[in-house]
């Protein structure tokens, strides 16, 4: 074998080994960047019990307990509260739909796979609402398997790089909104009062409209 054959081979064998790695770091191999505060943690820190006049003076009454909540296969209701479950089928596809009425936004919530910020790092939703003692849950933006979008969970900036995409912002208030990432900086957001921003897109319906065509790409 000649010389220039020789540094050929050893190139196509640089070459392979770079693109296996890219591929590994790309889709297996976890990286830690941040660890976040468990969400059942800091929801608990931050929740004031609620005393009342009677309680406070030992002279607690039925009304003044917590109610039971109340519980069926596609419903749930308590105090503070109401969730209930539809399934049915349009455009042989069954749909899923969760009716959510909440009496404080701040019990709406999301976490992190493994409690931590990073790349590649994955857990099964229904893990993730364990850990966190969540009563409906559903799976987010998949940021770990891209290198920019908004990522803002529970008022914690993580990344505020932004993409081509449109980012769900949900405000301390309760609010949805739709943004175009590069319009309004996350930093911006926060400060107008996000509590979270998923950075996905494109957005489906706005206004209750439509928003995509049939044959646009939706990842």
């Amino acid at each position: 074998m000649g010389t220039s054959a020789r540094w050929a081979a050893l190139y196509g064998l640089l070459l392979a080994a770079f693109t296996i790695y890219l591929l590994l770091d790309t889709f297996v191999i976890t990286r830690v960047y941040a660890a976040a505060p468990p969400a059942a943690s800091q929801a608990a820190e931050e929740a004031e019990p609620a005393v009342s006049s009677e309680a406070a003076s030992g002279e607690e009454t039925t009304d003044s307990l917590p109610q039971e909540p109340v519980i069926t296969e596609t419903s749930y209701q308590d105090d503070s509260l109401s969730i209930a479950l539809t399934q049915y089928r349009e455009a042989d596809t069954t749909i899923y739909v969760a009716d959510v009425v909440l009496s404080s936004p701040g019990s709406l919530r999301t976490a992190l796979a493994q409690d931590s910020y990073g790349r590649n790092l994955t857990e099964t939703t229904s893990q993730m609402a364990q850990r966190a003692g969540a009563i409906l849950a559903i799976n987010g933006d998949y940021y770990g398997s891209r290198e920019a979008g908004y990522v803002l969970r529970n008022g914690v900036l993580y990344r505020s790089t932004d993409s081509d995409r449109e980012a769900l912002v949900i405000g301390e208030d309760g609010t949805f909104q739709i943004v175009e990432e590069g319009e309004a900086s996350a930093e911006a957001l926060l400060e107008e009062g996000a509590a979270q921003i998923f950075s996905f897109g494109p957005a489906l319906v706005v206004d209750g409209e439509v928003a995509v065509s049939p044959d646009e790409e939706v990842g």
